[in-house]
């Protein structure tokens, strides 16, 4: 009997009684998928409003919503992935590394002129695993200038020594997304939607703007709490986003907790790059991050233990608006959390606390 057959309804774990067919196996999935909905109840009254998957392997074992009083949430839900969208990017590039039409070691020289001396060494790697030295230049905000972002990137002067030094900015990003229309020869979203959203069946992922088109209903979003931020001036006329911003050309995804487990299962299955580019895209790049104990690969995190790389994620947290989670573990066992989110620290937003749990009930299942 497959795994995913053994999904009771949730919310009646505790009227729900053993039969007598069921494995060993089937009755441990029954009881921690009761303990993990009885703790993301709990969290309700905490502030957590979202959904939360578990899949172990190809089988969707969990799958339901979460939603405070007001919200109108449910599993088919879409939300602003932010971050997230930085393992598109990141695939977008080693896809095109393996077909050769780019290297990880080209020097950024070979696609974008003028660059400053001072940044000549930047290589494309150096792009992915944020340590190209490049700082936040604040000339991406509202910026609806494609070449004008890219010169105030480029012109902006080094935060730190080139490959010395990890530091986490969007900017290096907006340059790979520049990278691959220049390669590709296709708009940032054209060649995702073709070549990795078609591919992994992700038919509920787009960018900002694509949201009819793609017969989503997004989560529910309060600007108040993004309203002080000094982007928000940038990217907002009238309480509208404006619809021409560059960076939401090469970025801005939403998606859903389904679609986020299709792109974990097409890169297990390597529908999207072969084993050897996955794996090369998951080799430490860079030490450490002391603060997290984490370390960062090509558009993917994990976690090493005694040497050996463990539990890849990737995460996103959406102006204070959406935070999210993907955590592929060693045991095979996929799960996707996403929370609508309130002004705070990010090691306090609902979905990062819930993926601590959730990792610590099912990482030794």
């Amino acid at each position: 009997m497959k795994r995913a057959l053994i999904l009771l309804c949730l919310g009646c774990y505790s009227c729900s009684q053993p039969k007598k067919n069921e494995t060993s196996e089937e009755l441990k999935y029954d009881s921690i998928l009761g303990e993990i909905d009885k703790y993301l109840t709990s969290r309700i009254d905490s502030g957590f409003s979202g959904v939360a998957l578990i899949a172990d392997g190809n089988d969707i074992i969990f799958h339901k919503a979460y939603s405070r009083k007001g919200d109108s949430i449910d599993t088919n839900t879409a939300y602003a992935i932010a971050s997230q969208a930085k393992s598109l990017t990141g695939l977008a590039i080693m896809q095109l590394h393996e077909r050769g039409k780019l290297s990880v070691n080209d020097s950024i020289t070979k696609y974008f002129n003028n660059v400053p001396s001072d940044k000549k060494a930047i290589k494309v790697r150096h792009l992915l695993t944020h340590t190209s030295g490049l700082g936040y230049c604040q000339c991406t905000d509202g910026e609806t200038d494609e070449q004008q972002m890219i010169k105030g990137i480029l012109s902006y002067p080094l935060e730190n020594a080139i490959g010395a030094k990890w530091s986490y900015h969007n900017e290096n990003y907006f340059l790979l997304a520049s990278i691959v229309e220049k390669v590709s020869k296709l708009t940032f979203r054209n060649y995702v939607q073709q070549y990795i959203l078609d591919v992994a069946g992700m038919n509920h992922t787009g960018q900002s703007g694509q949201e009819k088109e793609k017969s989503v209903s997004m989560a529910p979003i309060t600007l108040a709490t993004y309203q002080d931020q000094p982007v928000y001036e940038k990217s907002y006329s009238d309480g509208q986003l404006k619809s021409d911003l560059v960076t939401h050309r090469l970025g801005a995804y939403f998606s859903t907790a389904e679609d986020m487990y299709r792109l974990a299962l097409a890169l297990k299955e390597n529908k999207l790059i072969s084993a050897s580019t996955l794996e090369m895209s998951l080799q430490p790049q860079t030490s450490g991050l002391v603060r997290t104990g984490l370390y960062w690969g090509y558009g993917w995190v994990y976690t090493m233990t005694n040497g050996k790389r463990i539990n890849i994620l990737n995460s996103g947290r959406e102006d204070w608006m959406m935070n999210s989670r993907m955590y592929m573990l060693e045991n095979g066992i996929t799960f996707v959390v996403w929370s609508r989110d309130t002004m705070g620290p990010e090691k306090e937003a609902a979905a990062s606390l819930i993926s601590l749990k959730l990792v610590e009930m099912l990482e030794n299942y």
